[in-house]
């Protein structure tokens, strides 16, 4: 059976990566005067302590590049599977925001809204997604479409937080942005239709871990 398309891809770039590794360490072997042959456990610990930080990267460097190329294809993929076996989310309201978090990036928050005309407030769930944190994001179909449906089925606001990817962005960025939004939404939880005193915090695989990170957080 052959490998799904975003696999596919995913196992080519890192192909790519280590066969540019091997390349990159015969090289700095050669212009330092080693032999490119007899690797010893202390050459490669030399190699490894005198080769380049792997993050950040520059823009425009090759391991951005395939980042992008990466991404590019997980999205494909995700729009791919909404279409062939997914379910589209119903039509709902939806409000954005930007949310600041102190000495990190803003971070972008999108509310799915129950009722287009709410009687009074709703409860609501911080939603975080998946995806290794270094693909997904908010504006994935997948992810676009499950909001809705639980928006609906549960009449409660979907709050989906578009947290920053890694490597990009290191951690704590991420825990720090998802805090940002929980004390966001409940000290304007009014103004938004929410009922700040019935909040649920919630994510999948990566989002999970970050839910998970969040709670600590708020007990603390």
């Amino acid at each position: 059976m052959p490998l799904d398309p975003f696999f596919a891809e995913r196992l080519r770039v890192h192909r790519r990566y280590l066969i540019r590794q091997r390349i990159d360490a015969f090289r700095r072997r050669m212009t330092t005067g080693g032999s490119p042959l007899g690797w010893s456990r202390s050459a490669a610990a030399e190699v490894t302590v005198t080769s380049e930080p792997r993050l950040p990267q520059p823009a425009g460097s090759a391991h951005s590049r395939a980042r992008a190329k990466h991404r590019r294809a997980a999205l494909a993929w995700d729009r791919n599977e909404l279409k062939t076996v997914g379910t589209a989310g119903p039509d709902v309201r939806i409000t954005e925001h930007d949310v600041p978090v102190e000495g990190y990036p803003s971070v972008r928050v999108r509310i799915y809204h129950p009722d287009p005309e709410p009687a009074g407030p709703v409860p609501a769930w911080l939603t975080f997604f998946g995806g290794a944190f270094r693909i997904g994001g908010i504006d994935y179909p997948t992810t676009d479409a499950a909001n809705r449906r639980r928006a609906v089925d549960a009449g409660v606001a979907m709050v989906a937080v578009d947290y920053a990817l890694a490597p990009e962005h290191r951690f704590p960025t991420q825990i720090e942005q998802a805090h940002a939004a929980l004390i966001w939404l409940h000290d304007n939880a009014a103004q938004l239709g929410i009922d700040p005193e019935r909040l649920g915090v919630a994510g999948t695989s990566a989002g999970a871990s970050i839910a998970a990170a969040l709670t600590i957080a708020n007990r603390d």
